[in-house]
């Protein structure tokens, strides 16, 4: 069983217009990789958000 949270998966459903999911799939044809590892590969491009700071105790 998963205990790391960076092993926990979770399923996502989305929609996409024609004209992007056909270059999705041309990417996958052209790398011989699957559409999931090509996005996930674009998501882990996407930059991440600061962590918010703690606010402090006022006296």
């Amino acid at each position: 069983m998963a205990s790391n949270p960076a092993q926990i998966q979770k399923k996502i459903t989305f929609r996409l217009p024609l004209v992007e999911l056909e270059r999705l799939e041309e990417e996958s044809l052209r790398t011989g990789r699957t559409k999931t590892d090509i996005l996930r590969e674009f998501i882990r491009t996407l930059p991440r958000s600061p962590e918010p700071e703690p606010k402090s105790e006022k006296k």
